[in-house]
């Protein structure tokens, strides 16, 4: 077997149509080829392409479900291949519901054809069901999968299966890839041939055996009979020539007419190929008008993608924005507050002033009344001392009294006693007048002690929303860093990925991954290192513990603002 050419559309990592003539160029002189390239490159999917086209199934995917291209709706697999019995093609194909890349999975469809030398087309033997595909395709290989992929088509790791199997399944297998099945089909037919011709021989001494010589008269007349038969061939020659050559007009008069119906068949088998191919044609004609628009439509898909990616990240940021109003609405609501607070305190503000400078004068009298009242004490104490035996002797009168007789009326003298007593009471009234300033004073300072509690109160009120204001605004700018960090480590990742598939894109060439050859590689940035990458994750770490600090700090502020 003898792979001639290979035909992709949209498999894995190879977007859009490929091909790979081994007949044409180069690779039909070279004895032996490597396919090379970085991981994802495709070289597995060329390989799999060949027992996909032949078989409908690959080693990694061995339904062929999940072969075809990411954002395509139909795939196809086609191989040339040459054998002793001719020339072949076998070709495996597979779409989605209207040939949309979020259309259902339809079934497979496989057809073998050969080349048919007269029309100088293929012409396809089966392709009605899969089981009689198969069947045909090894017929004409030789081979089933499992001695095909054990053989002819070695994936990665896997020639110990070929090691493994049985002495007869790779005397087998190595007699239909080498050809040397035509040894054994000779030494059979050498033998029987042997065989023939021993019987013929025997037959030929038993008939020898059984024949007599001839005599010298019957040699003679034979021998005549010979001359004489060798003459009239002689005189018959030239009449046989001039037959001949009479004849020969007719001879090629029935050949070209031969020629001429075997032309008017291939003609009517022609245009009945052109008639049955109508639709087709139409199918590529209208194939070849949406082709402008496969490359949108290609784009669209990306950009339904993005649009979903785009639409999350949205609503995320509303929820955000709508989680950031309430928080608004709660500051709001609470620096309302704290402002009808602060213009009731400034209206009441000139009142308790007033209260303030009536408490200052009430100090002033206060200390007075204290100097006052020290003055009346100290007063108070000499009284009391000179009191002392000033009723020392009004007690010795009062017991002199009690013993004298009653006095003569007459005009009453003026009493100690009483008068004393008088000088009491009035020490007595300015004594209460003077504790009644004294509460009025403590009344003076608890009021400014509250006032002064107030303003304290309402300045940390002040910068405790301040410091809340500043810490959210902090938390909120911190954010956007993370989120701007994240997306930037993500670009760097994609970037970092795509690296290597971007240093081969060549000017003209479709790319390997969307298949556009619109982009240069001047048009993209500077490749994406292993160092940008760390960087990058550094700096989104780095916005993250910020993040995580300006937030505890925000809570911080908040409490100490409630």
């Amino acid at each position: 077997m003898k792979i001639l050419s290979v035909h992709t559309h949209n498999l894995n990592s190879l977007r859009g149509k490929q091909s790979i003539d081994f007949t044409d160029g180069e690779l039909a002189n070279a004895g032996l080829y490597a396919i090379v390239g970085p991981t994802g490159a495709g070289k597995s999917t060329i390989l799999d392409a060949i027992t996909l086209a032949l078989y409908g199934k690959t080693e990694r995917d061995p339904t062929g479900g999940e072969v075809m291209t990411n954002g395509t709706g139909e795939c196809f697999a086609e191989v040339e291949f040459a054998v002793r019995a001719g020339r072949y093609r076998s070709r495996w194909e597979r779409t989605r519901a209207r040939k949309r890349p979020d259309g259902r999975l339809q079934t497979a469809r496989r057809e073998l054809s050969v080349w048919d030398a007269e029309t100088g087309a293929y012409r396809i033997l089966v392709g009605d069901r899969l089981k009689r595909v198969n069947e045909a395709t090894e017929r004409v290989v030789g081979l089933d999968y499992n001695r095909f992929v054990r053989s002819v088509m070695l994936t990665q790791g896997q020639f110990a299966r070929f090691l493994s199997s049985t002495t007869d399944e790779r005397a087998d297998v190595l007699e239909r890839i080498t050809g040397t099945e035509i040894y054994r089909d000779l030494s059979r037919a050498a033998f029987a041939r042997h065989k023939l011709a021993r019987r013929a021989h025997d037959e030929l001494l038993g008939q020898l055996d059984g024949n007599r010589a001839l005599g010298e008269e019957e040699r003679r007349e034979l021998e005549a009979d010979l001359g004489r038969a060798q003459r009239e061939t002689l005189l018959l020659r030239p009449r046989l020539r001039s037959l001949r050559d009479q004849l020969e007009p007719y001879l090629e008069h029935d050949r070209l007419l031969q020629q001429r119906r075997t032309a008017h068949h291939r003609l009517e088998r022609s245009r009945a190929a052109y008639a049955a191919a109508a639709a087709d044609r139409a199918r590529l004609a209208a194939s070849h008008r949406l082709h402008p628009a496969r490359e949108p439509l290609a784009r669209r898909a990306q950009l339904a993608t993005e649009l979903t990616e785009a639409t999350a990240a949205l609503e995320r940021a509303t929820q955000e924005e709508a989680r950031a109003a309430n928080h608004h609405r709660h500051e709001s609501g609470a620096a309302t507050t704290a402002s009808t607070q602060l213009d009731e305190f400034r209206t009441k503000l000139p009142e308790r002033r007033a209260t303030l400078e009536r408490a200052a004068e009430l100090e002033r009298d206060r200390a007075t009344l204290h100097g006052h009242r020290d003055s009346k004490r100290a007063d108070r104490a000499r009284l009391a001392a000179d009191l002392a035996p000033e009723e020392a002797r009004l007690a010795d009168l009062e017991r002199q009294l009690a013993a004298a007789p009653a006095p003569a009326a007459g005009p009453a003298a003026a009493d100690p006693e009483v008068t004393l007593t008088n000088e009491l009471a009035a020490a007595g009234a300015e004594e209460r007048r003077l504790a009644a300033w004294t509460e009025r004073l403590a009344a003076a300072e608890a009021h400014q002690r509250a006032a002064t509690d107030h303003q304290r109160a309402h300045a940390a009120l002040a910068s405790a929303t301040a410091a809340a204001a500043a810490a959210t605004e902090a938390e909120r700018a911190a954010t956007a860093t993370v989120e701007s960090r994240r997306r930037l480590l993500r670009t760097a990742e994609l970037a970092h990925g795509l690296d290597p598939l971007r240093a081969d894109l060549r000017p003209g060439e479709p790319c390997p991954l969307c298949g556009s050859t619109t982009h240069h590689p001047a048009d993209h940035p500077a490749a994406t290192t292993s160092d940008d990458l760390a960087r990058a994750t550094a700096d989104l770490r780095a916005a993250e513990e910020q993040l995580r600090t300006s937030a505890a700090a925000a809570r911080a502020a908040a409490e100490e603002r409630a």
